[in-house]
């Protein structure tokens, strides 16, 4: 039983073949560095050199935090590199909760156009 009454954000995602909803914690983190020795601040480095591995590796491991029993292998041979990066996606957006509105408007902003 929990000690923690607090409700975590959730984001839905069928990268196992069924449409599952999975909480959004950094339990991920501990996994990441368990499983795979990435630390937090070495994560970027992996992205800009090991784009792919490094995603199913950070898929893997919210899997596992989601309490879900996977590998690296299992999670590349039944997935590709669009339905990783989505999860992946569909991850950050729940986590800094970002909605459609918010991403136009940042996008209208940053190309100095207004909503009108």
């Amino acid at each position: 039983m929990s000690i923690f009454k607090t409700k975590l954000k959730t984001f839905e995602s069928s990268i196992t073949g069924t449409k599952t909803s999975y909480n959004v914690n950094t339990a991920f983190w501990l996994y990441l560095e368990e499983d795979f020795g990435i630390k937090q601040g070495d994560l970027s480095n992996l992205y800009e050199t090991e784009n792919n591995l490094t995603t199913a590796k950070v898929v893997v491991c919210i899997l596992k935090a989601n309490k879900f029993e996977t590998t690296l292998e299992e999670v590349l041979e039944n997935t590709n590199e669009i339905e990783l990066a989505q999860f992946i996606i569909d991850f950050q957006t729940a986590l800094y909760d970002v909605d459609d509105n918010q991403t136009k408007e940042a996008k209208n902003k940053s190309e100095g156009k207004s909503d009108q």
